[in-house]
């Protein structure tokens, strides 16, 4: 507890290696720190950790992990509302946020986090190999900083993908500018004025993904079509789905919970998608 470390500099976990404990971490912040490999800010490798009043910032990693990194988490790890990531970047990976074969709960504010590589993944989190419930709001740059190639807000590779009443707003990517999913991924909540480069100003869904967020304002600078989503895997949107104009490419796509005041919506849907 009130804990600050900034300004050093190791191969992993520059500000902090945590190593297979129970780690509890309140007000504290961590910043400024530069990972010659993995985990800017912090570097963790099996245990669990539950913070509180924590900021991440302007954290840097040459490979992945500009904030933090997880890897192989034995128990919970848990960020909640009060913690912050801001402004952390990574070159490959996860610029605010990367967890690899771990269970993470995430209800915590992103600002501006990136990556720099140019075949880089998940500007803000990028997850793999284990299960990530996000509850919270991520905030991209705009046009002001390109947050990753793939999944300028969130890149999913992992199969146990929890997005609930979750806020993705100004996040931009080549592709995906919101989501990238090559996982299987439930999306909830709020897509707004994101922008890709190439396809799927929300989102890019290249495997399973349930639809029931609300896309507007997304953005493709050098195509007319999938402003919203460009789905080349399984999509499947329910009622509860708004995605403005409907802008999605084709794909397998299926529909639940109809009711009459959607007729409109799911005809303008199929006319979309044929």
């Amino acid at each position: 507890k009130g804990v600050e470390v900034s300004e050093n500099e190791a191969t992993y976990g520059a500000g902090l290696f945590l190593n297979g404990s129970a780690n509890t971490l309140t007000d504290s912040r961590v910043e400024l720190n530069i990972a010659s490999s993995d985990g800017g800010g912090i570097y963790m490798d099996g245990g669990s950790i539950t913070s509180s009043e924590l900021t991440i910032m302007s954290n840097t990693a040459q490979r992945d992990g500009g904030g933090v990194m997880i890897v192989n988490s034995s128990g919970e790890c848990s960020f909640d509302s009060s913690c912050t990531f801001e402004t952390n970047t990574a070159a490959n990976c996860g610029g605010g946020f990367l967890a690899s074969s771990s269970t993470v709960t995430i209800d915590s504010s992103f600002l501006q986090n990136y990556c720099t590589a140019a075949s880089s993944e998940g500007g803000n989190i990028y997850v793999d190999n284990g299960t990530l419930t996000f509850t919270g709001d991520i905030q991209g740059a705009g046009s002001q900083t390109k947050a990753a190639k793939f999944g300028g807000g969130i890149y999913v590779s992992s199969t146990g993908t929890l997005l609930s009443n979750a806020n993705i707003s100004q996040c931009w990517a080549d592709a995906g500018g919101g989501i990238f999913n090559l996982g299987t991924a439930t999306v909830e909540g709020t897509i707004s004025s994101c922008k890709a480069t190439n396809g799927g100003g929300g989102i890019v869904n290249a495997k399973n993904l349930s639809l029931k967020a609300t896309i507007s304002s997304c953005t493709v600078t050098n195509s007319t079509v999938s402003k919203a989503i460009a789905n080349a895997g399984t999509l499947s949107l329910y009622a509860s789905a708004n995605t403005g104009s409907l802008d999605i490419c084709i794909g397998q796509i299926s529909v639940s919970g109809i009711t009459r005041t959607h007729i409109n919506y799911l005809l303008q849907m199929l006319i979309t998608t044929q």
